[in-house]
């Protein structure tokens, strides 16, 4: 059966839109801490980097903090967290602050965290282990997920998805001149 001329048109405009509208919501519908966070102050935390020390949101004060969320199993965090590390050794005379909270279950944490930083020690300096109710106040769902804080407390930037080493840079700057 053969599709009026009409039809086959509307056809061929109107699922490329409905598909790419149905893309933008479904995107913005994973990521609720963008529109819930951003502009708000940040969730207080403490929590414990691998090498032992607190690492509490109040630390930062007075300078930007660059909060990336990540799991071992996650294989775009993987990709991503040397990326971060590489960055944070460029800046490190710079004034801000880096961590990469660890959202693995809290049973197997320390083991899956201990073999990613055995082959990625680069990354240790700047890890912390998460708990759920960190990842929960800041709406994380999808990951990586990153936050820009201004050295005010306040979330100014979200973003999920894995970023390079130059989106890292770019973010990093952007952090340090606001």
């Amino acid at each position: 059966m053969k599709l009026p001329k009409s039809w086959s048109l509307i056809l061929q405009v109107f699922v490329p839109v409905a598909l790419v509208v149905a893309f933008v919501l479904l995107w913005n519908l994973g990521s609720p801490s963008k529109r819930l966070l951003e502009g708000k102050a940040a969730p207080d935390f403490i929590l414990q980097r691998v090498s032992g020390e607190p690492a509490a949101l109040s630390g930062f004060r007075g300078r930007p903090l660059l909060l990336s969320f990540w799991a071992a199993w996650c294989d775009s965090c993987a990709r991503e967290l040397p990326h971060l590390a590489a960055v944070g050794k460029e800046f490190s005379d710079a004034d801000i602050g880096i961590l990469a909270v660890n959202v693995d279950d809290v049973d197997v944490q320390e083991e899956v965290v201990g073999k990613f930083l055995s082959e990625n020690p680069e990354v240790a300096p700047y890890v912390a282990l998460g708990t759920p109710e960190v990842g929960a106040s800041y709406l994380v769902n999808v990951l990586p997920t990153f936050f820009v804080i201004d050295r005010s407390g306040q979330i100014v930037e979200v973003s999920s998805g894995e970023l390079s080493e130059a989106g890292f840079r770019a973010v990093v700057k952007g952090a340090i001149s606001r």
